[in-house]
């Protein structure tokens, strides 16, 4: 399940990345490929058509302060595919992983298009930030919610 954070101002995002070097614990990098037959993803060589499976989402007002939060547990299913059509954008992509500590499920992703292959790992333009926990994770738990807030009031 994704969590997003409703009404953030996503040009902070370079700032709030800043912010969070700390809990920086990986990155993922893998190309998405675009195409009039669907949404591809190239990761490790491996080439997937991703199949969306939409979910309802559930609104949290307030959960913190005044953040609103978005649960979305809609995924992708990827399919092992062997041709792309030619008519096609790519584009090289990276996630970035933090969380309170490395035994933690609930991980903080900031997700964006690569800037330089040769930096580090945080040099990316970044456009999407949302939280990702398992689809059976109690949002409202005390334990859960609490590393939550750590998070949310670090982009406060």
């Amino acid at each position: 399940m994704k969590l997003y954070i409703n009404y953030l101002n996503l040009d902070m995002l370079p700032i709030i990345m800043n912010s969070l070097k700390e809990y920086y614990i990986s990155s993922k990098t893998y190309v998405n490929i675009y195409s009039v037959d669907g949404l591809y993803e190239i990761n490790n060589s491996t080439t997937n058509k991703l199949i969306p499976l939409d979910n309802n989402i559930i609104i949290m007002n307030n959960y913190y302060k005044d953040f609103c939060i978005i649960a979305d547990p809609s995924y992708f299913n990827m399919e092992p595919t062997n041709q792309i059509n030619p008519n096609n954008i790519s584009t090289k992509m990276k996630k970035c992983f933090f969380q309170i500590n490395k035994k933690s499920v609930i991980k903080l992703i900031i997700e964006g298009e690569i800037i330089d292959n040769n930096s580090s790992d945080l040099n990316i333009n970044p456009y999407d930030i949302y939280f990702e926990l398992p689809n059976d994770t109690n949002v409202h738990d005390p334990l859960v919610k609490e590393e939550i807030i750590v998070f949310l009031s670090l982009l406060n």
